[in-house]
């Protein structure tokens, strides 16, 4: 069956893609949101036939193309598919190999068409749940290699300073040395040696 794709956001536009009975998609049909036969798709809230869809003004103003995917759908019944309201796609039928459809018939494909909706939505629901998971995933994987860089940066940091205060201490150490000797001359001037001892005590 044919099936919006839940593109009606800001985008602008409708996809429909077509499930057949494996589950295979085929080409979508991509409709503006604003086109005639969108508003005309969405308004019908209960099946109608393929002629009904053609004899339409909104279907006769359509291009070629448009009309070649509709027509590929071999389709004489589409059931409106609704969650809570919400429109989500239509069960689409084929031509009954003997005769008409009956009533019957009818009552059987809209209690299909319902079951089939809450499939869908299911189905989406399962879509949103494996992405989300998979967004979990990347951010767990992006949150570890984050830890990983803030331990090696931890890890260098730790290496800088250590070789900076031997980098440090070692020169410190001789100027200690030097000004010790200095301070050992007894006609050293005292203002001189107060610096001196500054430098030493600091």
């Amino acid at each position: 069956f044919a099936d919006s794709s839940s593109n009606e956001q800001d985008d602008g536009y409708l996809e429909l893609d077509i499930y057949q009975q494996k589950g295979d998609s085929n080409a979508s049909l991509v409709l503006l949101q604003n086109e005639a036969l969108v508003h005309w798709l969405r308004g019908k809230t209960s099946m109608f036939y393929h002629a009904d869809l053609e004899q339409s003004r909104e279907y006769q103003e359509v291009n070629e193309l448009i009309k070649k995917w509709f027509n590929d759908l071999q389709a004489e019944l589409f059931i409106p598919l609704f969650d809570q309201g919400h429109w989500s796609g239509f069960l689409v039928i084929g031509p009954r190999s003997r005769g008409n459809y009956e009533i019957e018939d009818h009552t059987l494909f809209t209690a299909i068409g319902t079951q089939a909706a809450a499939m869908i939505v299911n189905a989406r629901l399962v879509d949103q749940l494996t992405n989300a998971n998979n967004d979990l995933s990347r951010s767990l994987t992006k949150l570890d290699t984050l830890s990983n860089d803030l331990s090696n940066f931890e890890t260098i940091k730790s290496n800088f300073i250590n070789i900076a205060s031997h980098e440090l201490r070692t020169p410190l150490t001789v100027t200690r040395g030097y000004v010790e000797m200095l301070l050992e001359d007894q006609d050293l001037p005292q203002t001189q040696r107060d610096l001196l001892n500054g430098i030493y005590k600091g």
